[in-house]
């Protein structure tokens, strides 16, 4: 059916974006763009960056280890370019990345960077994340 559909919005010349038929998937480039388009929001005003993040990132904003920013204490000016976002973006931009933020590089969306074929896609190790004592 996703076959379809993307054949179908190719043929009518609309934008059809998925993620990678576990079939199919092939090595690709991580292609994270939640830092310049997301904001989630859990129940006392802490800020993550994208979906899974509120598991991996959690204990580092619990202990204040990363700024990531409170909607309810500060405006998003605030803390939506600061060094934490930077790090991310830094981490995710396609051209002159730079591997800062250590939960990036083990997300579950890893499965897309491997392709299905490679053991790595199957079994996330977030040992080098949970060790990382990087402040920001």
């Amino acid at each position: 059916m996703i076959k379809d559909a993307k054949q179908l919005a190719e043929k009518v010349g609309i934008t059809f974006c998925h993620e990678p038929l576990f079939c199919c998937s092939e090595t690709i480039t991580r292609n994270c763009n939640e830092p310049w388009k997301s904001l989630f929001i859990n129940f006392n005003g802490d800020v993550y960056p994208c979906p899974a993040s509120e598991i991996l990132f959690k204990p580092k904003i619990d202990f204040g280890q990363y700024n990531s920013g409170n909607i309810l204490n500060q405006p998003v000016e605030e803390f939506w370019n600061n060094l934490f976002w930077q790090g991310l973006r830094k981490t995710n931009i396609q051209k002159n990345r730079e591997d800062i933020i250590p939960e990036c590089l083990c997300c579950g969306n890893s499965i897309n960077w491997w392709g299905s074929r490679s053991e790595k896609a199957h079994v996330l190790d977030w040992k080098v994340a949970e060790e990382s004592d990087l402040r920001i």
